[in-house]
């Protein structure tokens, strides 16, 4: 079915998790008995909701600008360029989707945390937060350095060892930077978590300016290995100015 096949089996498989997550809520051990009650509109919940997840929709929607202006560049280093870096991201989100899972949760554990005043479950929450990116960093540092080869392979095929090539550059100078990525993850949620939103959506600005950066230097001579480091630097820009607003809120007196 070619392109509409890829595009039924995304509908599909999305139609079906929610389906799968509608009975857990409704059917299986969390079971929720909702009345009729619930049902009603209510203007502060809706408020409250909206403050918290459309800004959190517009940081994700300035960070993919980025992605858009790195894509731009990478189409005009060509067809063979594309491919690697297609294939060697896809491969690279088998490893840091993980990482953004822990972001969430930690959104979530710093928020109940935040309303009850704890300083100290927060601090503990970053603290383990870290420790698990950066274990797990590790591990798929060392998985994507031991397998990169057969697993870009898998996605490529054998026709293109000049593609393969790329796609295995890609890998083995992203991977270098697992941990950095993790590290965000858990310092924009938390920003996230405590409600400032704003904050957040600026660290997207951050990822912004990385990937404008690494675009227009591989437009120059860098070439593609510039592509390879705009994650990194997006990253790594916005994660500073994270950590930097997480510290000054912390002695605010809103966290004491």
């Amino acid at each position: 079915m070619g392109v509409a096949g890829a595009a039924w089996a995304t509908v599909i498989s999305e139609f079906v998790g929610g389906l799968l997550n509608i009975a857990l809520f409704f059917v299986g051990h969390s079971k929720l008995s909702l009345q009729k009650a619930h049902w009603r509109f209510s203007l502060p919940h809706v408020r409250k909701m909206s403050v918290i997840g459309i800004p959190m929709g517009f940081e994700y929607c300035v960070s993919a600008i980025g992605a858009i202006i790195m894509q731009d560049a990478i189409n005009r280093l060509g067809s063979s360029i594309v491919a690697a870096q297609s294939a060697a991201d896809k491969i690279r989100q088998l490893f840091t989707l993980p990482m953004e899972s822990v972001g969430a949760a930690m959104a979530t554990y710093q928020a109940q945390n935040f309303g009850a005043k704890n300083r100290q479950r927060i601090k503990r929450g970053i603290t383990n937060g870290v420790l698990i990116q950066v274990a797990y960093s590790i591990i798929s540092f060392i998985v994507v350095n031991l397998a990169k080869v057969p697993l870009v392979t898998m996605v490529l095929g054998t026709d293109s060892p000049a593609t393969t090539k790329s796609a295995v550059e890609y890998l083995t100078i992203i991977s270098f930077f697992f941990p950095i990525h993790g590290l965000l993850m858990i310092f924009r949620n938390t920003l996230q978590g405590w409600g400032h939103s704003l904050y957040a959506i600026i660290s997207g600005f951050g990822e912004l300016l990385g990937r404008s950066i690494g675009s227009f230097i591989a437009l120059g001579s860098a070439g593609f290995v510039a592509i390879c480091y705009s994650n990194p630097i997006a990253w790594a820009i916005s994660l500073v100015y994270c950590v930097f607003t997480v510290w000054q809120l912390f002695i605010r007196d809103e966290l004491s």
